[in-house]
């Protein structure tokens, strides 16, 4: 099982689409993300099905989220790269298969804009990953959200605030 957390009446819910989601803690989230990433302690067979599924969404990123969506921008430009998922009440994943990372963000609101900001943010602070300027360019981009009222006037921006950023 790939966040080693047991999938059980206990923990179960369901999403807005009527799935069965279960209830578990952000870093075994995080750790399932890593594991998809890299296949690390899954079977020959989950870590090339893993494989596939993540081959799949690179070549198609967006059937993940559809048109002007942040997963669908970041994973058109980082292909096999960046895996990532927004999911329901702010609650985004993501997998960086060469740096064996998995990563999990939950918002307290439960809007998808800030963990958004946050991921990308994140993501540009990874100097290990080398990213080219085109990648940067990319991320920085996603890692400011411009805010628009009902009449499409600007009102402000949302941005990641943290070590050299306040």
């Amino acid at each position: 099982m790939a966040t080693s957390v047991p999938h059980e009446e206990t923990n179960r819910g369901l999403d807005g689409c009527s799935m069965p989601t279960y209830a578990i803690p952000l870093s075994a989230l995080a750790t399932g993300f890593a594991r998809f990433g890299t296949g690390k302690n899954f079977s020959s067979g989950h870590a090339s099905a893993a494989a596939r599924l993540r081959s799949a969404v690179a070549s198609e990123p967006f059937m993940v989220a559809g048109s002007g969506r942040f997963d669908t921008t970041l994973m058109a430009h980082f292909g096999n790269r960046i895996f990532c998922k927004m999911g329901a009440e702010g609650v985004m994943v993501a997998s960086v298969p060469e740096l064996g990372l998995g990563i999990a963000i939950k918002t307290d609101d439960g809007a998808n804009r800030a963990a958004e900001v946050a991921l990308a943010a994140l993501l540009l602070g990874f100097d290990e990953a080398g990213w080219s300027d085109a990648d940067r360019a990319v991320l920085t981009g996603l890692s400011h959200q411009v805010m628009k009222n009902w009449n499409g006037r600007e009102v402000g921006t949302l941005r990641a605030a943290g070590k050299g950023q306040e």
